[in-house]
């Protein structure tokens, strides 16, 4: 009899390592969190991204999620702000305690990757502070050229200690978390790639080292004077639109998402542009990545989105977003008529003067010709 209980009890306790460890689970208190609700969005590798939304009580939550390879886990508060993101993988039992007003001092327990960005963030949660107050005064000082000056320094000086931190341990399971977050950009993609080579290949894993793989590619892939990858896209009323259709006149085509902040911050923009142009001399196209798409036609007839609205059906994952790298949202690129990469990157009020150059020169060139 002694021998069944002990057979039962292991046999239990087996079921038991086994359901958690096809699971993880992200356990969270954290003070300040207002809302009843805070939004998970699970990014599979190859596969559809999965929202969930998770009830919150007295800052307390739990989810669980599946991936068998680490995996970005994005956490939104109940307007959309982006709260934190995450890297988790089966098996990890997260937690998270600290303050939504100082995320970056956030404690994270439960592998050894995060406690070492935990330490990370710590060491320098001052200066990230200082980055994201700067980031949120970008709409209100665009055109401060020193605003820009400042903020570009604090970047720089997040990524030297972020790259410090890579090259005195590129064996570490935090390096490419680190790269991901603090390091890549733009400018850097030559620096990480040289950095991906000395690190070890169990301190890379191939989802997250994908996702860096497809923004260096597409910094380097993408360049003025390319055609416009062929897609087929869906409007409002689930009716197929080619990309081919991105002709005859030049085209803004911005990504975005209803439940972005900043997206919707940019859409303030992108309509200054389309008021002023109406689709006569440059036609202006949204994308959107959305995975809710009741909520992205909502917020098309709630801001009065008037100019062409499309959506890819496959959101992140499809193949053309993946060609294109995009990576972030909002982006926007600019075709010339011919449907060629123009320019890309703009945003805000360098985006608008950009457009108005590029107006004035295809009307300078065009009066010369009848002139002719």
């Amino acid at each position: 009899m002694k021998n069944i209980i002990i057979f039962f009890l292991s046999f239990f306790l087996f079921l038991t390592a086994c359901s958690s460890g096809d699971k993880y689970i992200v356990k969270g208190n954290l003070s300040h969190l207002e809302g009843q609700y805070l939004y998970a969005v699970h990014e599979r590798y190859k596969k559809e991204l999965k929202m969930d939304t998770i009830r919150v009580q007295s800052g307390k939550f739990e989810l669980t999620g599946e991936s068998e390879m680490l995996t970005s886990l994005q956490l939104y508060t109940e307007d959309y702000t982006p709260l934190m993101q995450l890297f988790v993988k089966n098996g990890d039992h997260i937690s998270l305690e600290g303050d939504v007003q100082r995320p970056f001092e956030i404690r994270i327990k439960g592998n050894e990757a995060y406690q070492a960005v935990t330490d990370f963030n710590q060491r320098n949660g001052a200066l990230l502070q200082r980055i994201a107050e700067k980031r949120k005064e970008y709409y209100t000082r665009e055109k401060d050229s020193a605003y820009f000056d400042d903020l570009k320094k604090l970047e720089n000086e997040i990524c030297r200690d972020a790259e410090s931190e890579i090259s005195a341990k590129p064996a570490s399971p935090a390096s490419i978390i680190l790269m991901y977050e603090y390091l890549l950009n733009e400018n850097t993609v030559e620096l990480c790639d040289s950095l991906l080579r000395i690190m070890p290949s169990e301190a890379k894993p191939a989802s997250l080292l994908a996702k860096i793989d497809l923004f260096i590619e597409q910094v380097r892939r993408v360049s003025v004077g390319k055609i416009f990858p062929y897609s087929v896209l869906k409007n409002k009323k689930g009716e197929s639109v080619s990309t081919n259709t991105f002709r005859d006149i030049p085209t803004v085509v911005t990504w975005w998402a209803s439940y972005d902040p900043a997206s919707r911050e940019e859409m303030k923009n992108i309509r200054e542009i389309y008021s002023k142009y109406k689709d006569d001399k440059v036609r202006v196209v949204n994308i959107s990545l959305d995975i809710d798409k009741e909520s992205w036609r909502n917020r098309i007839k709630n801001d009065s989105l008037e100019w062409t609205q499309l959506i890819q059906p496959e959101e992140w994952n499809a193949s053309s977003t993946r060609n294109l790298g995009i990576s972030r949202i909002p982006y926007t690129m600019i075709l010339d008529k011919t449907g060629r990469l123009e320019k890309v990157g703009l945003e805000g009020d360098e985006l608008k003067k950009y457009i108005d150059k590029m107006v004035s020169r295809i009307d300078s060139l065009e009066s010369v010709k009848e002139k002719g």
